[in-house]
This record gives structure tokens, sequence and C-alpha cells, in this order.
């Protein structure tokens, strides 16, 4: 198969006119010879100036190639491209964001030098926020050094490619094309997963970068959420699950552990929407996924915190159990350890001072709480003239919906007042959990926003 260049880079747009101009300026200042690289403009149907913009450029570059055409969305915009392409290579870069300049070149010479090996190559992304860089992504905890990753290997599962900065082979009728269903919003992540899954292995080159601006997280959460786009989306992983008889590809899971993990923190993972024997049925869809889920995925995936995994084992009831011993508290999921901490945390939510008394309010947190029974809080004043111990009543807390409208974890919350008359002018105050037949020491926490105060409440909650 001959191809007129190296590599097409496929440029979507539509109504990007105050950000199309450094996009492409972008590629005419990428360092591989001009002849080598085409750039590929797809105009989908855009009302604003994007059109003239492409052909002004087109008219001045002769590497530069527009299609113009009606609206059909970003992916059939992308598949547009991807059928006009005449490079050797495909990448991808939106309206919107920009490449380093030495992406390209560093991409195609190591495409080339792994050709056999890898159908897919991927390079840095930089994440924007009012043009600011965020914190990467866990991806770069695995890609690191320039090289092939073998996605088999527990040490590379969680690589995860979900986003277009890539490079594919062009295979001209044999190319994946991108889901051309409006209403699917997991696009990018199902067409790089796809071109993946036939080796399981990608290459990474630690040059170029791609920039993006992070839409704003209300955006992004509406797009994303479950009211509009759940049925697709266990479509999307029950299909991707299916091709597996047996073992699912740790890689695979990793994946969907991920899409779990931040659509729980934002609380659009359910569709909360559906009446309620169509709702349990959505849950038992995603159960039935995640019990093909291995328990290490889930123990050690970068995404989770330990409340997180403790909520995703409960929900397939892996066999969680709660050990408790002299100094420290763990959980295992089928006899693997899953957690394991030496203190338990209170979270302080207010302190409140009044003329006569001192009165706090915070929760006790350990994932183990929802597997066990209720703790003992004991309140331990030790002051000049008295050492004291009193029980402190405790009850679930609303905190209990952990960034959810469900019930993701079991907290308990209390109220503690302290008769400042009644104490010494200096005094030590600390708190210790009975808990399990062991008692444990703390560790404190002020919320972020935690609330400290000399007037007097009118309602503790």
């Amino acid at each position: 198969m001959s191809f007129d260049y190296r590599v097409s880079v496929i440029v979507p747009i539509y109504n990007q006119e105050p950000y199309l101009e450094a996009a492409i300026n972008s590629l005419i200042r990428q360092t591989i010879k001009p002849k080598e690289i085409e750039i590929l403009l797809i105009d989908d149907g855009s009302t604003d100036a994007s059109p003239m913009i492409c052909d002004e450029f087109a008219n001045h570059y002769p590497n530069i190639h527009v299609v113009h055409k009606t609206n059909g969305g970003l992916s059939d915009a992308r598949n547009c491209g991807i059928n006009n392409a005449q490079g050797k290579y495909l990448m991808f870069l939106d309206g919107d964001d920009t490449l380093r300049e030495d992406t390209v070149e560093a991409v195609v010479d190591f495409f080339d030098k792994h050709y056999d090996e890898v159908d897919l190559v991927t390079y840095p992304s930089v994440s924007l926020k009012n043009g600011q860089p965020t914190s990467p992504h866990y991806r770069y905890q695995t890609l690191k050094q320039s090289g092939v990753y073998d996605l088999t290997k527990w040490d590379n599962i969680f690589a995860a490619v979900t986003r277009i900065e890539v490079c594919v082979k062009n295979l001209a009728e044999d190319n994946i094309l991108f889901s051309s269903d409006r209403s699917f919003r997991h696009e990018d992540e199902k067409y790089c997963t796809d071109v993946i899954l036939n080796k399981l292995k990608i290459g990474f080159v630690n040059k170029g970068a791609y920039f993006y601006e992070r839409q704003p997280e209300g955006i992004q959460n509406t797009y994303f959420h479950a009211f509009y786009i759940f049925e697709n989306t266990m479509t999307f992983w029950e299909e991707e699950f299916g091709r597996f008889e047996s073992m699912v590809p740790q890689y695979l899971q990793a994946l969907f552990v991920s899409d779990c993990a931040w659509k729980i923190r934002s609380d659009i993972l359910f569709p909360y929407h559906y009446d309620k024997q169509h709702f349990e049925e959505a849950v038992d869809r995603i159960k039935t996924l995640l019990k093909r889920v291995d328990v290490e995925v889930i123990s050690a995936h970068p995404a989770l915190n330990h409340f997180q995994r403790a909520y995703l084992l409960q929900l397939v009831d892996r066999n969680v159990s709660c050990l408790a011993g002299p100094s420290h508290l763990a959980l295992t999921a089928d006899k693997k350890l899953v957690y394991s901490r030496s203190k338990i945390e209170i979270i302080l939510l207010k302190n409140i001072a009044t003329p006569d008394a001192l009165i706090i309010k915070g929760f006790l947190k350990s994932p183990c709480f929802q597997f066990t029974e209720k703790p003992n809080l004991y309140a331990r004043l030790n002051s000049e003239d008295r050492f004291s111990t009193e029980t402190v009543k405790v009850k679930k807390s609303s905190w209990s919906y952990n960034n959810a409208k469900t019930e993701t974890n079991l907290f308990w919350g209390f109220t503690y007042e302290i008769k400042i008359n009644s104490i010494a002018n200096q005094a030590l105050l600390s708190f210790e959990v009975d808990y399990m037949g062991m008692r444990h020491e703390t560790n404190y926490y002020f919320m972020p926003k935690a609330i400290f105060s000399l007037k007097a409440p009118k309602r503790l909650a």
C-alpha cells in the first residue's frame, strides 16, 4: 500500500473560529518536513468563520486539504477524515487544541521502528484549566519512558489510553472508525480500545505533547451523566467484556473501573431517573461487569481511594472481611488484602465555643465500618487536676453519602461538648475508638471549610 504522506493529521472542526488558527499553526510549525505531513481539515458544517479560515490556510499551504460537509457530529467528521486520509499513519487534533512542535515527527519515527509490534502509539497530553496545566493523569505513573508496553503485564494495566493523543496505522478499507452515535460520549475511549485489543500492546513516545483545554466540570458531568448516556455506555462495556469468554484482560478491567471511579465521584454513574425496577436492573448490569473484575485491579487502581474500593467490593459481594489487630485494621476480599491502616480517621466539621462550653462536631471514617458492627468512641481529657474518659454517642452520618445520592460508605457522626468551667486552664483532649474488641488510635483532619465559631448554634444536626 502506497501513501502520499507519512502521516495525516485529522482536524474535525465545528464553529471553532476563536481557536482554529492556533490549532492549525501548531501543525504548520511541526518539525516534520511539510511534504511528509497532510493536514486534513474537516469542516463539519460550521456556521461561523471557520470554513473561511480553513480555505485561507489551504490556499497558502499545499499539504493542507479541506473537506466541507454537512454537520454530522465529531465522530462523523473524524471518520470523514479517516476515509480521505492519504498518509501512512493517522493522528488527530481537535480544532480547539494544539500540538507541541516536535510531536508528529517523534511519533511517526517511533512508529516506523515498531510497526509490526503495535497498532497504536500514544504520547503525552497536558490538560489545561484556564490556561494552566493540571495534575497529570494517572496513566503517566505507568507511561514514563519511550518504548513498547505489553498491556497483558501487571505493571502496565493502568496505562489507560482513552483520548485521541494517539497515532494509528492507515489500513484503508480496514480502518476502525469512531462510533457515530451522537449520544455516545465514550467515542475516544472506544476507538482506542478497539484498536488496542487486537495486540494488547501500545507504543509510547515520551516526546511532544497534546495540549487541550478542559471543559468546565459542570458541562462535562452533564454530557456524561447516566441520564443521557447510561444505555449506550453500558452497551459499550458489555460488548467489550463480551469479546472474552473467560478472563477479561486486566487492562480492560482497569478501564471499566476507572470509568466507575470518576462517575461515582461526580455522582453520575447511576440512572436515578429510572423507576425502581429499571434502576435495580441497571445497577445489576454494573454489578455483572464488576464481577468480572479481579480484586487486585480494584485494590490497586490509582483512580480509587480506600472508600471507593470498599464500596465497589461491597457492591458485588466479594467476600469482604474486616480484621482487627492490636495496632491495625485490615480489609480482605476473596481472602486478598485490599486495605490496612493503623489508625481510624476522625474528620472535624465544627468547633464552636460558647461562654461555658466547647462543642465539637465530626465523624469517624474507615472503609471497615460498612462490613462490621458499630464502633465505640471515647473522649479522653487530661488536665492539671483530673483525667477522665467519657463515652461519646455516635450515629450514622449523612457523610455516608460520599459524593453520591446513594450510600457508598458508612461513617459515624458525633457531637461532643466540654464544659469549660469544669476543667483547668490547660487540658489535652484526645479520642480513641473501640472497634471489634480492640482499642484504636485516631488521626484528626479538618474539613477544608471547617467551621470555627464563637456563636452558639441554634441547632446541631
